[in-house]
């Protein structure tokens, strides 16, 4: 297969991982307005049970993708440090399981919230509540590995040249940004507004920009990897 079908695949692959990441974790919380307390958040949940639903099948979509992402990646960039690639692709997968556990916990309170709509009673809302800080958990822990796989994909990326080294470089810094926020989440400390979006900045636009790169510049992708030795 040639380096050029490689890239466009590696790249639509990250685009449905991007799209549907912003959906299901971005878009649904913010208009459902979840925040930090996990029973005030079931409360809201069953008032639009539908929207939720559909963030948790985004989600699996997600996941779906993200298995393949970077078994599509090493395809690209394997031959620019294989020890790096297979990494790469360890850290990506490692962090699966545990989104597909939180994926389980959410429909199993959903399920609980189920024909409630608004008038939740307290047993049902600590009950779902419970589950949702279960899944929570697991989110967080998934965050270590959403991170520490940007390390070695930036670091072939820098190899490669496949895309602006720039964007290798933000790769990278996405990588200690996703650290300090789990950090900051084991120690319950909630890195909101301006410093959290800060810190978030170098992974969304390395990875965003990555994405869009490998889709709409391909063919220089492509002749940027034949081109390394």
């Amino acid at each position: 297969m040639s380096a050029l079908t490689s890239a466009r695949q590696a790249g639509l692959m990250y685009l449905v991982v991007v799209l549907t990441g912003v959906f299901a974790l971005a878009y649904v919380p913010s208009a459902l307005s979840l925040g930090a307390d996990n029973q005030e958040n079931a409360v809201l949940i069953a008032r639009d049970l539908g929207l939720y639903r559909l963030g948790l099948l985004a989600l699996l979509v997600n996941q779906i993708a993200f298995l393949l992402l970077p078994l599509l990646l090493w395809r690209l960039l394997h031959r620019h440090g294989d020890g790096t690639a297979v990494a790469m692709v360890a850290l990506a997968v490692a962090g699966v399981p545990l989104v597909l556990s939180a994926i389980g916990f959410r429909l199993d309170a959903a399920g609980l919230l189920a024909g409630l709509a608004g008038d939740v009673p307290s047993d049902s809302a600590l009950q779902a509540a419970s589950l949702l800080g279960s899944a929570r958990n697991r989110m967080l822990l998934a965050g270590t590995f959403w991170g520490l796989w940007l390390f070695p994909l930036g670091l072939l990326v820098w190899r490669s040249r496949v895309a602006p080294r720039a964007l290798a470089v933000l790769l990278m810094l996405g990588c200690l940004g996703y650290l300090m926020q789990v950090g900051a989440g084991i120690f319950q400390h909630d890195l909101g507004g301006p410093w959290g979006r800060l810190v978030s900045l170098p992974a969304s636009l390395g990875e965003i920009g990555f994405c869009l790169w490998l889709v709409v510049a391909g063919d220089r992708a492509a002749a940027g990897d034949s081109g390394t030795k």
